[in-house]
């Protein structure tokens, strides 16, 4: 804790900056350590969390599902206040801090786990297995879960001020290009975790042992410690100024029509984290256990670790072409109508796993696990990519004071994703993997419900919206006249233009900032003035 307190009294980096040799569109030391960052996570996820973690809980509790769902819901449980408090913290304070803090919590976690791993590995007899007589071995379960617990609330305390950070540190409407470049290297640093994995299990013996997966998780914990050192980076300092607010004004302009009040960009959003924690309850019924619905001989494929982290691995190279597809579609017909897109095709992917797992013909030949596996892939890969589209434009619709809060809540919807790992293992214990696909389904579809209200509110262009809002195009017009206008300048503007079509627009603007408040006023400045 005097640590933690020594990391968290100073601002500013600890470190030398280390830029990427990639273009990434920015040279902003915080974008390059955020990528730096994200993507050690990821590929340190895609040893651990990539089958690994579930197969060798499953493994100790003799497989049984209802046990690791609980698991899983207790990491989500355990993520949730360090992440709302880490945000709240973020937005009243100097990110990086925070984001320290967050990353050297981890780095001890990740030591501690390691330190339980080996000793557990040092328990194991001749044949592998755990000796269950010993005190390590009769609470294993409980060590290794209360100690991922504690990993996952220490990255979660500073992850919200990370993605916050790195928004504030790119130019407003550059974000979806970076998310996009974002996506696609992380999906790639991600795929490599199952890979090595692969080659690890085909020189060491092909077949599920606590052993091996042991050795997998100390590996995968390793890769992440370089990732907390690489929080002592990041600086207040390097973020950028107006270039990085918000899009537009989170309410509408004082005396614009009915209709218009019904565009209240505020809400972006709150539908958005609404329709993601449905999703989340949907989804973590059933995404903790598809590894394991591979390798269950009873009710599954029974297939061997080879073949189940070869599907894994090949799931982060096809998220990277469909993601820049998905991009190109964003922008012919708009990031919303795209999302919707992807969801439904995808959403129907998975009942066809459904549909597949009813008729028997799971436990058919070839061609028809072949099917299911290409079915599984296509969900995967078109639900994820999703995320690139909801995140630029929560981003671009979020004040820039108010970010890490609003990240925060992902500790929230992960709560539902974990804890309804738990209601998912149950039913899988009960029912079968069918029934939890179905449900899983069905949450989907509910939560695309949730968004449609984004049609209406977020345009397929930003240009709809320069054009409804007189303080947007006020901004547009300042682009023209860089660096004749300030803050203090914006009651007295009208000097600085020309057309009539251009004074006409800032005297409507600035009769709409005479009429507001003073806070208001200064909140209008802020979010929708360059």
């Amino acid at each position: 804790l005097q640590f933690l307190y020594f990391i968290g009294k100073g601002g500013g980096s600890m470190l030398p900056f280390v830029r990427l040799p990639i273009d990434i569109g920015t040279d902003n030391p915080n974008v390059h350590s955020y990528m730096l960052y994200w993507l050690l996570v990821q590929l340190s996820n895609g040893v651990v969390i990539s089958g690994v973690l579930v197969s060798y809980l499953s493994l100790i509790t003799d497989k049984s599902t209802m046990k690791v769902g609980f698991a899983e819901a207790f990491f989500g449980l355990c993520a949730l206040f360090p992440g709302l408090y880490g945000g709240y913290l973020s937005d009243n304070n100097r990110r990086d801090r925070v984001i320290k803090i967050g990353g050297m919590s981890t780095l001890i976690g990740c030591c501690l786990m390691i330190v339980a791993m080996v000793l557990t590995i040092s328990s194991h007899g001749v044949d592998n297995e755990l000796d269950n007589t010993t005190t390590l071995g009769e609470y294993k379960f409980l060590i290794v879960s209360g100690l991922f617990a504690v990993l996952y609330a220490a990255q979660s305390f500073g992850d919200s001020s990370a993605r916050a950070i790195m928004a504030d540190s790119l130019t407003t409407g550059h974000r979806l290009e970076f998310m996009k470049t974002l996506t696609m290297y992380s999906k790639f640093c991600y795929g490599l975790g199952p890979v090595f994995s692969i080659v690890f299990f085909l020189t060491t013996g092909n077949d599920w042992t606590e052993r091996q997966l042991s050795i997998l998780i100390i590996i995968g914990l390793a890769l992440k410690i370089p990732a907390g050192l690489i929080t002592l980076q990041f600086n207040d300092d390097n973020c950028l100024g107006d270039e990085s607010m918000a899009l537009v004004r989170n309410k509408p302009p004082p005396g614009s029509p009915k209709r218009s009040r019904l565009k209240n960009y505020a809400m972006v959003p709150v539908y958005y984290y609404l329709s993601d924690f449905i999703w989340c309850t949907g989804g973590g019924m059933s995404t903790k256990f598809y590894p394991l619905f591979f390798q269950d001989k009873d009710g599954g494929l029974g297939m061997s670790p080879a073949v189940v982290l070869s599907i894994i691995a090949a799931l982060p190279f096809l998220v990277i072409p469909v993601t820049r597809a998905a991009v190109w579609v964003a922008f012919k017909i708009g990031r919303i109508q795209c999302d919707f897109i992807l969801w439904y095709i995808g959403t129907a992917c998975l009942l066809g796993m459904v549909v597949m797992g009813y008729t028997g013909r799971f436990t058919m030949g070839l061609s028809d696990r072949l099917i299911t596996t290409g079915l599984y892939l296509s969900r995967s890969a078109l639900l994820q990519t999703t995320a690139v589209l909801q995140q630029s434009v929560i981003m671009d619709y979020v004040p820039k004071k108010k970010r890490a809060k609003w990240a925060s809540l992902d500790a929230i919807t992960q709560v539902g994703w974990s804890g309804s790992a738990a209601l998912g293992g149950v039913l899988i214990s009960k029912y079968s993997y069918q029934a939890v696909f179905l449900g899983t389904a069905i949450m989907y579809y509910v939560s695309t419900v949730v968004k449609i209200p984004l049609f209406w509110i977020v345009p397929k262009r930003q240009e709809t919206v320069v054009a409804k809002d007189p303080l947007a195009v006020l901004r547009v017009v300042f682009l023209k006249k860089q660096n004749m206008l300030t803050h203090r300048d914006i009651m007295g503007v009208t000097s600085f233009f020309t057309t009539p079509e251009e004074i006409a627009e800032a005297e409507r603007a600035k009769r709409d900032l005479s009429s507001t408040s003073e806070e208001d006023r200064s909140s209008d400045i802020e979010d929708g003035i360059n």
